[in-house]
């Protein structure tokens, strides 16, 4: 998708910033013109973090990220950014979500500030940096769509950008991973993971209804 989103599974060398963030733990990364940003975590405990940099690697910053919980166990697990605005993004966190903190949180400045979502269950586990337990997808066409698949729980759907989350899993495992299709619109894929029953649904209207994918 011509660099909107990424993943990343190794660390980053931040070089010129001082400890805990000379080594970051990246877990997505964003790409927009000549900026960065790889979201993820610190190295000392897992403290949320969005680092930047604007010239080839060579000098990083660590954004401001207010309204992040400043908590450890709390890294970014997934992160997308609008096809339309780089600076519109969502981002999960690692952690239960306590009703107060965790979960999804939208920024609409390119991650200097975030505000959190609503719509989604408390309580629920997003697992840790390295154990994740939530996806997050921009929908191909649909600028203001946006998907979440949360293990044990299901799928949520977001009509305005991540501001607020529908749970639309009707006939879906809730135990899985989930992908948006890159071209078409509203094309969701959901397999089940992680010793369940081998399973592959697809979902052509953003996850309204599905149909389970014969013979595997």
């Amino acid at each position: 998708d011509g660099g909107v989103s990424g993943a990343v599974s190794r660390y980053i060398t931040t070089r010129t910033l001082p400890y805990p963030d000379d080594l970051g733990l990246g877990h997505a990364i964003l790409a927009s013109g000549d900026r960065l940003l790889a979201l993820g975590a610190d190295e000392r405990t897992d403290f949320p973090r969005v680092f930047k940099y604007t010239d080839n690697g060579v000098t990083w910053s660590v954004l401001a990220q207010a309204g992040l919980p400043n908590q450890a166990g709390r890294a970014i697990i997934s992160a997308v950014a609008s096809r339309d605005n780089a600076d519109d993004l969502i981002v999960a966190l690692a952690g239960t979500d306590d009703g107060a903190n965790g979960g999804v949180y939208r920024s609409v400045n390119g991650a200097v500030g975030f505000t959190r979502a609503t719509g989604l269950p408390a309580g629920a586990d997003y697992g840790t940096m390295f154990d994740w337990n939530a996806g997050l997808e921009a929908d191909a066409t649909d600028n203001t769509a946006r998907y979440l698949f949360l293990k044990n729980y299901g799928l949520y759907k977001s009509t305005n950008r991540g501001a607020s989350w529908t749970f639309v899993n009707t006939g879906l495992p809730d135990y899985g991973v989930m992908a948006a299709d890159a071209i078409l619109g509203g094309h969701l894929w959901v397999g089940t993971c992680c010793n369940q029953p081998v399973g592959l649904s697809r979902s052509v209207n953003g996850g309204s209804t599905r149909t389970t994918i014969a013979d595997l």
